[in-house]
C-alpha cells in the first residue's frame, strides 16, 4: 500500500510550530485511543523538552477500555503527566484539571522570577482529525474551531481565548514523518487521520477486514479474507451491495467498511497496544 505521507503543506505547519514554540507555555500531545503509538510524534517530544507537557489519550468511546487503561498504566510508568477522554462524549475535567494545575505552577515559577501574567499559552499537537478542534471548542463552551469527520479541516495557527487565562493554539494536524512500523500506515488511514484520497479505499478496507476476522468479529464469520477480491465480495454481498448485472459493488463495500469501522459500528476496537508498540 502507498501512502501520501508527509506532504508540503504539513512541512510549512511544522516551520509554522517551531516558530511559535518560543511564546507556548504548555503542550498537549493528542493521541487517538486507537492508535496511540502512531499518533505521537516522537521528534515534537525532543522538541518541546522543558515545557510543560500533557499526554491526552482521546476518544476512548471507540478504544477498548482495557488497552486503554494499558495505555495509560505505560505512560505513567514513564512519569508522564497523561490523562484519557472522549472529546465528543463525557466529561473532560481531567484535563482541565491538568491545565489549572500547569497554570498555577507557571504563575507560581513567574512569580519568583519577578514576572506578571496570569495567562498561559497552550498548544495541543496531533495528527489530522485526533480531536483538537472538538477539544478546544469544549474547553472554550462555544464554537471557534472547525471540526468534522474529514481529516484537514483546521487551515492556519490561531490563537484563541478559552477562558480561565488560557490561550490555546488552533492549529491543522501533523504527521510524524517517520512510520513507527509496517502497520501504522492503514493504522492512522483506518481510524481517519489521513485523507481518503491519499489511501487506497480499497487497500484499507481489506485490512480492516483482516482485523475483524483475526478477533472473530460476527460480521466476518463467513467472509474468506484470504484476498481483497474474496473479502469484499464477502462484505458485499453480505450487505446486498449489488451492481446491476449481478456483480458486487467493491467501491461502495469499500467506503461501508472504512466508514462503519471509523464510526464505531463494528464495536470499540484498539489497533496498538502498549507491550507490542514500545
Amino acid at each position: 500500500m502507498k501512502f501520501s505521507w508527509f506532504p508540503g503543506h504539513m512541512k510549512k505547519s511544522l516551520k509554522e510550530l517551531k516558530e511559535a514554540l518560543p511564546s507556548v507555555d504548555v503542550v498537549i500531545f493528542m493521541l487517538d485511543a486507537r492508535v496511540p503509538a502512531s499518533s505521537f510524534n516522537y521528534d515534537l517530544e525532543k522538541l518541546v523538552a522543558g515545557k510543560k507537557i500533557l499526554f491526552t489519550i482521546n476518544k476512548t468511546d471507540l478504544a477498548s477500555p482495557a488497552v486503554t487503561s494499558a495505555w495509560l498504566n505505560y505512560f505513567k510508568e514513564q512519569g508522564k503527566n497523561v490523562v484519557a477522554i472522549s472529546s465528543k462524549k463525557g466529561s473532560i475535567k481531567s484535563l482541565i484539571d491538568v491545565l489549572e494545575k500547569f497554570r498555577s505552577e507557571i504563575c507560581e515559577a513567574r512569580a519568583k522570577r519577578g514576572r506578571v501574567g496570569k495567562t498561559i499559552r497552550i498548544m495541543a499537537v496531533g495528527v489530522p482529525n485526533s480531536g483538537k478542534s472538538t477539544i478546544i471548542n469544549r474547553l472554550a463552551k462555544k464554537s471557534v474551531s472547525p471540526t468534522g469527520k474529514k481529516a484537514g479541516l483546521t487551515r492556519g495557527f490561531h490563537w484563541l481565548s478559552i477562558g480561565n487565562d488560557m490561550e490555546l493554539l488552533d492549529m491543522p494536524g501533523i504527521f510524524y514523518p517517520k512510520l513507527q512500523s509496517e502497520d501504522s500506515a492503514w493504522h492512522l488511514a483506518a481510524v481517519g487521520a489521513a485523507r481518503d484520497v491519499a489511501f487506497p479505499v480499497d487497500d484499507l478496507s481489506y485490512e480492516i477486514l483482516k482485523f475483524l476476522k483475526e478477533r472473530e468479529h460476527e460480521f466476518t464469520a463467513d467472509i474468506d479474507v484470504s484476498s481483497a477480491e474474496s473479502a469484499l465480495n464477502g462484505a458485499g454481498k453480505k450487505r446486498n451491495f449489488i451492481k446491476a448485472g449481478g456483480n458486487v459493488d467493491y467501491d461502495r463495500t469499500a467506503m461501508w467498511v472504512m466508514t462503519n469501522f471509523r464510526d464505531g459500528k463494528f464495536g470499540s476496537f484498539s489497533l496498538e497496544f502498549p507491550e507490542i508498540e514500545n
